[in-house]
């Protein structure tokens, strides 16, 4: 479960041994080698104020960033500096997904779900008493959460409410591409696809448990998981790739066909460039639990002790090296 990887991780403190934000800007901004100027990743724990593990994360833009975490953290960023928001309770928050800047949900333990309307987070009521890991939505209202023991809640927009979706075991994230288009997978390879009107089980061909889907078009998504699992789905068919890891994968994100980002167990970050997937770890002392962008020179990963990763993607022609 993907409990015993969160709450089980060291907590880490102090700055990280990779290139500090500092670092990274002053060789993506000056300089005269493009080569040191390609998809580099900066941090810092603790930057947002909080030491506490960070497990999911998300953007309206580059500039209206939220990440959540344990003991209901919940931090921003502006564009600017990353800073302490009341989230108003203290259970741990695993997901968080908005439809904008005043149209934010998150989800943790006990069946909470928080939502941000531009100006405080309030409490909403869930009817689901378990963990709710997830929360994925089309728009602001068709909004689906899901959780322990096959728990799917969906928000019409005014309330929420259960869904059938067939099965006992636990499901530890949702995605998808549109309202009749969405993935939810959990323990045990399971992957279930929402076609608008029903649930329907898919085959994974594999036993790992998975802890992220990411889903662009119809037949195009990835999942992740434990062992370094990752799967594609090629039209209706889920096939294997090659991660180069059986470390853990924690969460994915795609900022086109040749940009598929995947984090997890030991500072684990792979790309895909569209023919194979690659590896840029940062920090074997830190495991990362989400990834999200809004571009390919605005990605964010966060994890242990606070920490929040930053990729930078530079212009490396000759006298153009600058942050994108």
């Amino acid at each position: 479960m993907r409990l015993a990887i969160v709450l089980g991780a060291a907590a880490c403190a102090g700055c990280l041994s990779a290139p500090q934000q500092a670092a990274a800007d002053a060789a993506a901004d000056g300089g005269s080698d493009g080569a040191a100027c390609n998809g580099q990743w900066s941090g810092i724990v603790g930057a947002a104020g909080t030491s506490q593990q960070l497990l999911g994360v998300w953007g309206s833009g580059p500039n209206d960033v939220f990440a959540v975490g344990v003991g209901g953290t919940m931090v921003h960023f502006d564009g600017s500096a990353w800073s302490t928001m009341a989230s108003g309770t203290s259970w741990t928050l695993f997901g968080v997904w908005g439809s904008g800047p005043g149209d934010v949900f998150a989800v943790g333990r006990a069946g909470t779900i928080l939502h941000f309307d531009g100006f405080a987070w309030s409490s909403m009521p869930s009817g689901a008493t378990q963990q709710l890991w997830g929360v994925w939505g089309s728009g602001p209202g068709d909004v689906f959460a899901v959780g322990d023991c096959g728990v799917i809640v969906r928000f019409n927009g005014s309330t929420w409410s259960p869904m059938t979706s067939g099965i006992t075991q636990s499901l530890l994230a949702v995605g998808g591409s549109g309202p009749g288009n969405v993935f939810a997978v959990g323990d045990g390879g399971t992957i279930l696809h929402f076609n608008g009107s029903t649930w329907s089980a898919m085959t994974s061909n594999t036993l790992q448990h998975l802890y992220g889907v990411w889903a662009g078009g119809a037949g195009d998504a990835f999942v992740v998981g434990g062992g370094g699992t990752i799967r594609r789905l090629n039209g209706s068919v889920w096939t294997t790739m090659a991660s180069g890891t059986t470390l853990g994968l924690q969460s994915v994100w795609s900022g086109g066909p040749g940009d598929v980002l995947a984090v997890g167990q030991s500072g684990t970050i792979l790309q895909f460039n569209g023919s194979a997937w690659s590896a840029s770890p940062f920090n074997p002392a830190l495991s990362l639990y989400g990834v999200w962008g809004s571009g390919p020179g605005n990605v964010f990963a966060v994890g242990d002790g606070g920490a929040i990763l930053r990729r930078v993607v530079c212009d490396a022609s000759p006298g153009r090296q600058r942050r994108l």
